[in-house]
């Protein structure tokens, strides 16, 4: 039951360059400025249920939506790809990002940082195989159990994997795997 809004992305300007460093390697540094309507964030609430805080086998704590005015995001980026013809590709980027809110405290439960490593593998046009590490951290959120205090929260990571055989140019068959370090957060 809860109340949505849709974010409006009212301006987003990117900008930055790309260097070719020989033949496999390409290098990307950008920045992103975005301003952005209603965004929504997430906030801890105490159960209704359980206000005790004593867990009684439910979730002693519950997430909202609320919604700020408006917002501005900083994301100033980095990203190296490596190229082997097209058998295999490899990239990693790193994103760093800052925000200024209208009326919140902290942009909650959005990231301060992010790195995502991906790796493609292409076996005879047949077999597609790839794998991804994700990693962010830095995010803030409400401690549901003191008024005003502020948490920052473990870093998040997923591992993931995704293989793709090709019967034909209209028939394939997949699987993928997620959270391979079985990370509960």
């Amino acid at each position: 039951n809860q109340a949505m809004v849709h974010t409006e992305r009212a301006i987003q300007v990117d900008g930055g360059i790309r260097v070719a460093a020989g033949s496999r390697f390409n290098i990307r540094l950008g920045v992103s400025l975005a301003s952005l309507k209603s965004p929504y964030f997430y906030t801890s609430i105490r159960d209704p249920y359980n206000p005790s805080g004593v867990s009684v086998g439910l979730p002693v704590d519950k997430f909202a939506l609320i919604y700020d005015k408006k917002m501005s995001q900083l994301n100033p980026y980095a990203e190296v790809s490596y190229y082997h013809t097209d058998v295999f590709t490899t990239t990693l980027r790193v994103d760093y990002f800052q925000y200024k809110t209208d009326s919140l405290a902290e942009a909650w439960h959005r990231p301060t940082y992010r790195g995502d490593l991906r790796m493609k593998y292409n076996m005879f046009n047949k077999l597609f195989l790839q794998a991804g590490f994700i990693f962010q951290g830095g995010m803030k959120a409400q401690d549901p159990t003191v008024a005003g205090a502020v948490q920052t929260l473990a870093v998040a990571s997923d591992l993931n994997q995704k293989a793709r055989y090709f019967f034909s140019r209209q028939l394939s068959a997949f699987l993928q795997l997620d959270n391979l370090l079985g990370n509960q957060y």
